[in-house]
C-alpha cells in the first residue's frame, strides 16, 4: 500500500503541475479574432478591397433653383432638368461614358451632367466603360477593366411617382384608413395633365378636400418638398416621399395651420 508520505508527495506534485499550467495560460498572449486587424491570424488583407467595377448612379437635383439645388436624388424616371451620372470608382485610369449619341471620355472624367429637356418622352440606355490597376493579388482574374449598363427614361411630369393616390393613415387616426392624392388638374376646363394645369391635393387633411398646392418648387420621381411660405399660413409645407423598391409612402406636412403625419403605399 502507499503510505501516507507518498500520498502526500504525490499531492504536492499534482498541485505544482495544475499550478504551472495556470501560470503558463496566463503569460500565453490571447490570440485575437478579427479579419480586420493585421496582427490577428484570421487577418484578411483583401476584406475591404472590390475588383474594378463601373457601376455608377444617375440622379437629378431635387430643386431647380433654391435651398435644395445642391441635393441629388438618384432615380431612374425624370421629367426634363439636368441628369448627374457619376461612377462609384473616383480613382480610375480612364472612363469612357455612352450617353445615347454622345460618347465622353477621359482620365478625370468620373461624372458627366447633361440636361435631357429636349429628349422625347421615352427610354434611354447609358454606359460606362472604366479602366483601372487590377489587384490581382486579391483578384487574380480581374483584368482591369469592367462595363456597366444601365436605362433612364424621361417622362411627363404627370407620369412621376409622385402625381398618384397614396393608401395608408394619419399618424393622429392609425385605424382609420384613407386615401390622398396628388394630382395635375386644370380647373377651370376640367381637364387633366394639360399645359395650365396646376398641382392639387385631395384630402390631405382628411375631410374630402381638393386644395391647390402650386407652390411646389422641389420635387423629383419620388420625392416633392413645399418650402415654408412666411407669407401665408394657410399654404402647405413639408414634403411627401416615396420609397422606389416598396412604393411606400410619407408624408409630413403642415396645411391650414394643421400638422399631418401620413403612413400608407403607392395605389396603382
Amino acid at each position: 500500500m502507499i503510505n501516507l508520505k507518498a500520498q502526500s508527495l504525490f499531492f504536492l506534485i499534482f498541485l505544482y503541475v495544475i499550478a504551472c499550467n495556470e501560470s503558463q495560460d496566463s503569460l500565453t498572449p490571447t490570440r485575437c479574432n478579427d479579419p480586420f486587424n493585421p496582427d490577428c491570424p484570421n487577418y484578411d488583407p483583401c476584406l475591404l478591397k472590390t475588383p474594378v467595377n463601373a457601376q455608377y448612379t444617375i440622379s437629378t437635383p431635387l430643386a431647380r433653383t433654391g435651398a435644395y439645388l445642391d441635393t441629388l436624388v438618384e432615380d431612374t424616371a425624370f421629367a426634363g432638368g439636368n441628369i448627374l451620372f457619376k461612377a462609384n470608382i473616383e480613382d480610375a485610369d480612364y472612363y469612357k461614358w455612352y450617353l445615347g449619341l454622345d460618347t465622353i471620355e477621359g482620365e478625370n472624367v468620373k461624372e458627366v451632367v447633361r440636361n435631357i429637356n429636349s429628349l422625347p418622352y421615352g427610354i434611354y440606355t447609358s454606359s460606362l466603360i472604366i479602366t483601372k490597376s487590377a489587384d490581382t493579388t486579391c483578384f487574380p482574374f480581374d483584368d482591369g477593366t469592367d462595363t456597366v449598363h444601365q436605362t433612364f427614361s424621361q417622362v411627363e411630369i404627370c407620369d412621376l411617382a409622385i402625381i398618384n393616390r397614396f393608401k395608408g393613415v394619419f399618424e393622429d387616426s392609425p385605424d382609420d384608413t384613407l386615401t390622398i392624392e396628388l394630382l395635375r388638374w386644370n380647373k377651370n376646363q376640367n381637364i387633366f395633365c394639360d399645359q395650365w394645369s396646376s398641382l392639387y391635393a385631395i384630402n390631405f387633411l382628411g375631410q374630402g378636400d381638393t386644395l391647390g398646392v402650386d407652390n411646389i418648387s422641389s420635387y423629383t420621381n419620388t420625392r416633392v418638398y413645399w418650402p415654408k411660405q412666411l407669407s401665408s399660413a394657410n399654404q402647405i409645407s413639408g414634403k411627401l416621399t416615396i420609397d422606389p423598391n416598396t412604393n411606400v409612402v410619407e408624408a409630413d406636412y403642415e396645411f391650414f395651420q394643421r400638422q399631418k403625419k401620413f403612413f400608407g403605399i403607392v395605389v396603382n
